[in-house]
């Protein structure tokens, strides 16, 4: 599988995923408007099926949701690649930065698990309170306009320190898809981690292991795009190869964005 055909297959998905979450939407609406009493015996099934159904799912695939499901991860990749157009300043992302950034995913992890176990607590003792929670439209605009201003100037940033993602991470060493290497035609030149939106350095560093699947990963693929050299990298999905580094397709992806920079610049 080329890159154009991986990029597809996200497509599909997402779209896939888009329509079951507009089922789903409609469901609830149609619930909570009509208030059809024949509902009543399909709405608690329904969650915990939904519920069984995503938790099979983040076992088997991990973080690979982060990088073909989550909306707001895919927001993130479309506002960078607007933005990259413009040429708008980036934020350097080093080593002295990225261990401020796992200072903060730790706190975040500590924060979610917190948040959990409070919400827990307050639906068995006090359910009263959960009718006085309300999220206001100007809350949650402010949310999207901060992520938005923040994905203009660090792709992925977000999900680097989401205690979401980080928890799906837990479960890495169960998921069916992992991220391989070809040590022996690796040249350690750098540019998968140069890719890399997470800022993963083992699989850059690693000259000894071929699985390099990290609980950081989320499959997006851009590490392969950027290895020059034939089968260094590939993703497998029960041990099958679905999409591999080719220098042919390097070499058409560099000539792809040649012509995206000339057409910009016109």
């Amino acid at each position: 599988m080329n890159h154009n055909k991986f990029l597809l297959l996200r497509l599909l998905i997402l779209r896939t995923v888009l329509t079951v979450l507009l089922l789903a939407i409609g469901f609830g609406v149609a619930y909570a408007v009509a208030n059809i009493p024949a509902f009543n015996n399909l709405l608690l099934p329904f969650i915990i099926s939904s519920v069984a159904v995503v938790i099979v799912l983040f076992l088997l695939f991990g973080r690979i949701y982060c990088g073909f499901f989550c909306p707001l991860g895919l927001l993130n990749d479309f506002v960078w690649q607007m933005t990259s157009r413009l040429h708008l300043p980036k934020l350097s992302r080093n080593e002295k930065f990225m261990k401020k950034v796992r200072i903060v995913r730790r706190i975040n992890v500590v924060l979610f698990i917190l948040t959990i176990i409070s919400l827990i607590g307050i639906a068995i003792f006090f359910p009263e309170l959960l009718s006085n929670i309300h999220i206001t439209t100007f809350e949650i605009v402010t949310v999207v306009v901060f992520f938005v201003i923040v994905a203009s100037f660090a792709r992925r940033l977000f999900c680097n320190v989401c205690p979401f993602g980080i928890f799906i991470g837990f479960f890495e060493k169960l998921n069916i898809v992992k991220l391989k290497k070809d040590c022996s035609a690796c040249t350690m030149c750098g540019a998968c981690y140069e890719a890399c939106p997470m800022r993963i350095k083992s699989v850059y560093t690693e000259q000894e292991k071929s699985d390099v699947s990290n609980k950081q990963c989320i499959y997006c693929g851009e590490c392969i795009k950027k290895c020059q050299e034939d089968d260094a990298l590939y993703i497998t999905v029960c041990g099958k190869k679905i999409y591999k580094s080719s220098k042919e397709d390097f070499m058409n992806n560099q000539f792809s964005d040649v012509t995206l920079k000339r057409k910009d610049k016109e």
